[in-house]
């Protein structure tokens, strides 16, 4: 399956959904199911073929991630992933921003996405609350960052997490961090679009088993701990970050 030489050039960049046809949307009044209703399971931006490309790679490649393992469940099922241009014509810019949005957005109405990235600089501009972007633009800025304490941003984990211990629970596991570095941290800042919202002291790190992309067996690090003490807790907490356009790293070791 794919676009012709003439469509491919003519659509030029566009953002794309994939779409799952087992499943549809219920109407939350009659419980009802709303007919002729896509529910999308992942979005992106592409030129040419790319709307195309996922589920010929996750038939394919042996590679085990949610995107291809939803692939794999829907064509056992017999039936076929559909692909959906939502915009086309657009430039690579339009189309990062037009991304972007549309998996904010896939996210806040608990549209089942898996995207494993946000959308481009999401965690500064994408969806929030009125408090948030208030609190976002008149936070203080964060100026320094004392030795042997580090930044995690949990934008991906914290919307996964819930109750009281929610921000603690999304904080403490588990991050790519090189041994060398763990002995060294006492303090994790925990930054959610751009404010830190809370420190924690560390009392213990402890690797955790994982698989790397390639599926290559590797080691995360997560911690125990507790909320810092006020003088430091005081000193970091509901300052904002600034960040450089484009930056997506979960750890930060420095401002």
């Amino acid at each position: 399956m794919g676009f012709d030489a003439l469509t491919a050039e003519k659509i030029g960049h566009y953002v794309y959904a994939l779409v799952d046809p087992r499943q549809h949307l219920t109407d939350s009044r009659t419980g009802e199911i709303i007919a002729n209703s896509k529910v999308p399971f992942y979005i992106g931006k592409g030129v040419e073929n790319r709307v195309f490309e996922h589920v010929a790679c996750a038939l394919k490649e042996p590679t085990e991630n949610d995107k291809y393992d939803l692939i794999r469940e829907i064509r056992g099922s017999g039936k076929d992933v559909e692909h959906y241009i939502l915009r086309h014509g657009l430039n690579s810019r339009e189309a990062t921003e037009v991304e972007a949005t549309l998996i904010d957005f896939a996210r806040m109405t608990g549209l089942p996405v898996v995207n494993v990235a946000g959308g481009y600089h999401s965690g500064s501009v994408g969806y929030m609350s009125t408090d948030e972007v208030i609190q976002m633009n008149n936070a203080p800025p964060l100026t320094e960052l004392s030795e042997g304490h580090v930044i995690i941003n949990i934008n991906k984990t914290y919307e996964k997490a819930s109750g009281p211990d929610a921000i603690y629970d999304a904080t403490r596991a588990s991050w790519v961090i090189s041994k060398r570095r763990i002995s060294t941290i006492d303090h994790v800042l925990s930054e959610y679009r751009g404010i830190i919202r809370e420190v924690f002291k560390v009392a213990e790190w402890y690797p955790v088993p994982a698989h790397d992309r390639s599926g290559k067996p590797t080691t995360r690090w997560a911690f125990s701990g507790e909320v810092a003490e006020p003088s430091i807790r005081e000193k970091y907490r509901n300052r904002a970050i600034s960040k450089k356009r484009g930056d997506r790293h979960s750890v930060r070791f420095k401002l």
